[in-house]
């Protein structure tokens, strides 16, 4: 996940995105998990500046971007829970994680906005993913200036784990799996 993660970064960077890829990443899952259209591409008007005509740069960032939706699509829609977070090398500090994963958060939030959650449709979600989203808005408050030892580390990893099951507990709670037609026998 290091080489997406850091070829998300540079392209947003290359795009002159404000945001950096671990946010870009929440903002598309929170899109992805609300959204009644999972192939609309209204979230990247949250992550790229507009696109001038003839910014092939722009373009090019644009068609990278449509391809991790399909990526994360498809995970989110997968049996075998393969969903991942894009979230910094497990190598870098401590510190840089946790900042990213508050970023990601962020970006989570602002996905789930941009798809049409609101007040109402949040109310009509199963209570474990309305309090996921309470998670989510409190994660993105956390303190990220915390030693880098073996108790960190493992808490950090239980948050990831803990969103990772939580994005697509999210995802299939708002998109359920039409009911099997029912057999009659006479």
């Amino acid at each position: 996940m290091a080489n997406l993660y850091d070829a998300i970064e540079t392209t947003l960077q290359r795009a002159e995105s404000e945001i950096h890829a671990t946010e870009a990443h929440g903002v598309l899952c929170g899109f992805l998990c609300v959204s009644a259209d999972s192939k609309s591409t209204a979230w990247l008007s949250q992550v790229l500046p507009p696109i001038e005509t003839g910014d092939v740069l722009a373009q090019q960032t644009q068609k990278v971007l449509i391809k991790l939706q399909d990526y994360y699509r498809d995970q989110l829609n997968s049996s075998d829970f393969q969903f991942v977070l894009l979230l910094p090398s497990d190598e870098v500090a401590l510190e840089q994680r946790l900042n990213g994963l508050k970023q990601w958060c962020d970006g989570f939030i602002l996905g789930t906005t941009s798809g049409g959650l609101n007040q109402k449709r949040t109310e009509a979600l199963p209570k474990d993913s309305q309090e996921f989203i309470q998670d989510i808005l409190k994660f993105s408050q956390l303190d990220a200036q915390l030693p880098d030892d073996e108790e960190n580390e493992k808490a950090y990893m239980q948050l990831v784990e803990y969103l990772k099951v939580g994005v697509v507990t999210l995802y299939e709670d708002a998109h359920p799996l039409p009911a099997a037609p029912s057999l009659t026998v006479q």
